[in-house]
């Protein structure tokens, strides 16, 4: 029960951003610190052989 209070707090306040681009920044910044994270890998895998 709490966890859907929560849950359902959560989308509102991500619908109160959505409108200020909140959630697609963070969105972006997710996208790019993974990249940069497997780049970093592929590159440090490499390195290892």
């Amino acid at each position: 029960m709490y966890l859907l209070a929560i849950f359902l707090l959560g989308f509102g306040i991500a619908n109160l951003f959505r409108n200020l681009d909140f959630v697609h920044h963070v969105i972006n910044l997710v996208g790019l610190t993974l990249i940069t994270f497997s780049l970093i890998f592929s590159k440090w895998e490499r390195l290892k052989k």
